[in-house]
């Protein structure tokens, strides 16, 4: 997917992104976004044209349809919660920043140190 700007790239260059497909077609995203385009009938060559405004908006929106305190989740709870899960799931620092656009390790550090407190955690060899 190629994504035109972002956080992360306020010039415009715009990146290119891999989506892979996943081996459980109902939670694979390419298929998701194969189907969704069909359905949608989309002409004009853009999946979606949202600000980050507008993503941060629907984020909220949903985490209230589901129960949820919308104050707590935001668009950076999408890429803090990316970053978390592949690093729990053992990807590398710079495959996690090819995805995010953290620009330093240093960053992407934090999430992986939050992912790995239970990980490795010394109590976890106790057992009752």
């Amino acid at each position: 997917i190629f994504v035109k700007r972002s956080k992360t790239d306020q010039s415009g260059e715009g990146m290119t992104k891999g989506i892979p497909y996943f081996s459980n077609p109902e939670y694979c995203p390419v298929e998701s976004l194969k189907n969704w385009v069909q359905e949608s009938k989309i002409k004009s060559g853009k999946i979606f044209d949202m600000s980050d405004k507008n993503v941060a908006l629907t984020i909220k929106k949903y985490a209230v349809l589901v129960g949820l305190d919308k104050n707590k989740y935001s668009g950076h709870s999408l890429r803090s919660g990316f970053a978390t899960s592949t690093a729990e799931l053992g990807a590398e620092e710079r495959s996690i920043m090819a995805m995010t656009g953290h620009k330093t390790t240093q960053m992407v550090r934090r999430y992986i140190k939050e992912a790995n407190l239970f990980k490795n955690n010394a109590l976890n060899k106790i057992k009752i």
